[in-house]
């Protein structure tokens, strides 16, 4: 188990879009091992594998790897699609090339612009469309 832990704010921020969808945000915290009770502590923190539960938790409910803040769903398995592409390379300027080239095989949801000034690279992402995240969890 891991020792490192998730603020409150994005155990609370995760479940806008699940709850803009209708679905109970008590019961998602609850499959994933939260208790709802926590986060009225202000301080509060989750442990990295119950936050990591709860975000399966929720792809799953929702069907939508964007948690139901954007603007179109994007389907399950998409992000394990891209991780397994750059997993094997050995650079950041490799896993940024990587990911940009992902990004454009998809209706532009989400664009990717890979600037490159000398020795230093930027990845700026952009989501297309109107978006749900009021806590900015996704940006």
């Amino acid at each position: 188990m891991s020792t490192l832990t998730v603020s409150r704010h994005f155990v609370e921020a995760s479940l806008s879009g699940a709850e803009r969808l209708g679905l109970d945000s008590r019961a998602l915290l609850q499959e994933a091992g939260i208790s709802p009770d926590l986060l009225r502590i202000e301080m509060a923190r989750v442990s990295s594998d119950q936050f990591s539960k709860l975000m399966q938790v929720i792809w799953q409910r929702t069907g939508d790897e964007f948690m139901g803040m954007g603007p179109r769903r994007a389907r399950s398995g998409t992000f394990a699609t891209m991780c397994a592409l750059v997993v094997g390379c050995q650079t950041l300027e490799e896993v940024y090339q990587q990911a940009f080239r992902f990004s454009r095989l998809f209706e532009p949801m989400v664009s990717m612009e890979l600037e490159i000034f000398g020795d230093r690279a930027r990845l700026v992402t952009r989501i297309e469309g109107s978006i749900h995240d009021p806590d900015y969890f996704l940006r």
